[in-house]
């Protein structure tokens, strides 16, 4: 799923700002990204997912913890569901972090939605991580306080720099 949709999609929105081409040092940290965002999807919005038929998290961590769909669609809070839910935690704040080398080749004007974006998935992870084996009954977003004060924080650097 992460190759075959959410890179091309990524690579195409990061390849509008990207300077010096698509290279495979620009497409390695695409996909960082992407894996990134692509996990922490699959864990905010679970319970939505399970209610509507679809399981996205990989069988090989539900096989690692011995987890069922059904306990998942059930919303039981076993210990086995939360490692799971931290297993891929863990997975996703590495492709986050490795992620964040995208800044490096994102063009100044480009850099504060970057940042803001990072942060943001950041964010939301650690929200899942705090929420535990508990994203088998509710969806994880970001809040609102958050959100808020990075965009504003961008809106005072983009107009400090416009000075």
């Amino acid at each position: 799923m992460v190759d075959n949709l959410a890179l091309p999609a990524l690579m195409l929105i990061e390849d509008l700002q990207h300077e010096g081409g698509g290279d495979a040092v620009f497409r390695s940290r695409c996909r960082s990204f992407a894996e990134g965002l692509q996990r922490l999807d699959f864990l905010a919005d679970l319970t939505e997912d399970l209610g509507e038929g679809r399981l996205y998290l990989p069988q090989e961590g539900l096989d690692r913890f011995g987890v069922t769909r059904a306990v998942l669609e059930a919303g039981q809070d076993s210990a086995a569901v939360g490692e799971l839910v931290a297993f891929t935690c863990r997975r996703t704040r590495q492709a986050l972090m490795d992620s964040q080398a995208l800044l490096d080749s994102t063009a100044p004007s480009f850099q504060p939605l970057q940042r803001a974006l990072l942060e943001l998935a950041e964010h939301q992870l650690s929200r899942v991580e705090y929420a535990g084996a508990s994203v088998t009954r509710r969806t994880v977003g970001y809040g609102l306080r958050k959100p808020l004060s990075v965009l504003l924080r961008e809106r005072r650097i983009i107009r400090a720099r416009s000075s």
